[in-house]
């Protein structure tokens, strides 16, 4: 697939977006700007606009397909579910993203501390991190009872603490101000995120091109307007222009070796230098966990924390 050089006037399709890297960042990067470019709020109302000339926005990802239970698991806290409630609410195609993820995913009910042995030393609420109190429903799981006293008591407790408390105790209706509710945070497995905001992405009109893996970048001058353009090298031969280009691709990104170094082409890529510092990530099948746990560590050289997400 080859882009054609454009100019991209009034009359002409402009030149798209273009994203390398499908995965995470690079999947909500692009509903972002869909949303921003092609479906703007106006008036602090969610457009339903349709576009006739909307600005491309065009993902290329490396690999041949997503593939179900690749790779591990990842948390979601308040400032990414933001992101996506965010989403949910102004894009007129993405109305159910926000519950979408939250019904792949597992929430946090409580938060635990625990010795390197196991045994527990502290626990609280997970939602204690949300500003505020809110509604004093635990939500799903919660009803099931607590096996130890600690859990008991941070069931119980009121969410938002004070705050809370005295908003329950005077009957009033939700929680103090700036509460926001559906960010609780939760754990999800990684290929179930990617398959969520893949498939919005379809909804939103995003193409997504697969088996583009980028040899090298280029820019050049597009003859009628002067302005600058970036070309893309795939290593199947094919090349494609941008109005902007961003680089999602990853620790070996061919975007960012461009970007450090977009003059010299005989010197060897940026390649990143290890520092010492390894992550080892892993699912198992094990009884609920009510929530994500910190188990210290007896060296201080090793951490840990787990969290329940679902199997499919």
């Amino acid at each position: 697939m080859s882009a054609e050089d454009g100019s991209g006037g009034a009359d002409e399709a402009p030149l798209p977006i273009a994203i390398v890297g499908g995965g995470i960042g690079g999947l909500v990067l692009a509903l972002c700007l869909d949303q921003a470019y092609n479906h703007p709020e106006k008036d602090g109302a969610k457009s339903d606009r349709k576009t006739s000339n909307k600005l491309p926005i065009v993902v290329y990802e490396s690999t041949s397909a997503y593939r179900p239970d690749a790779g591990g698991a990842i948390g979601l806290y308040a400032n990414g579910l933001r992101v996506l409630r965010n989403l949910s609410a102004r894009h007129p195609d993405l109305e159910t993203l926000l519950d979408d993820v939250r019904d792949g995913g597992v929430d946090y009910l409580f938060r635990r501390w625990m010795r390197h042995d196991g045994t527990e030393v502290a626990v609280a609420r997970e939602d204690e991190l949300l500003e505020g109190g809110g509604d004093e429903s635990l939500g799903s799981g919660y009803e099931t009872p607590v096996p130890d006293a600690e859990g008991k008591r941070a069931a119980t407790r009121h969410r938002g603490g004070a705050a809370g408390m005295m908003t329950s105790a005077l009957g009033m209706a939700g929680g103090p101000a700036g509460f926001e509710s559906g960010l609780n945070s939760l754990g999800i497995r990684r290929w179930k995120l990617q398959e969520v905001l893949f498939e919005a992405c379809e909804r939103a009109g995003i193409t997504i091109h697969f088996n583009k893996r980028v040899s090298h970048v280029t820019t050049h001058k597009d003859l009628s307007t002067g302005a600058n353009l970036t070309r893309l090298h795939f290593k199947d031969g094919t090349t494609a222009s941008s109005s902007l280009l961003v680089g999602a691709d990853g620790i070996n990104s061919k975007v960012r070796n461009y970007v450090t170094n977009p003059l010299r082409s005989d010197e060897p890529d940026f390649v990143p230098e290890y520092t010492g510092v390894t992550c080892l990530m892993g699912c198992a099948s094990v009884p609920r966990i009510r929530g994500i746990c910190f188990p210290s560590s007896a060296t201080t050289k090793c951490h840990a924390c787990y969290y329940p997400t679902r199997l499919a």
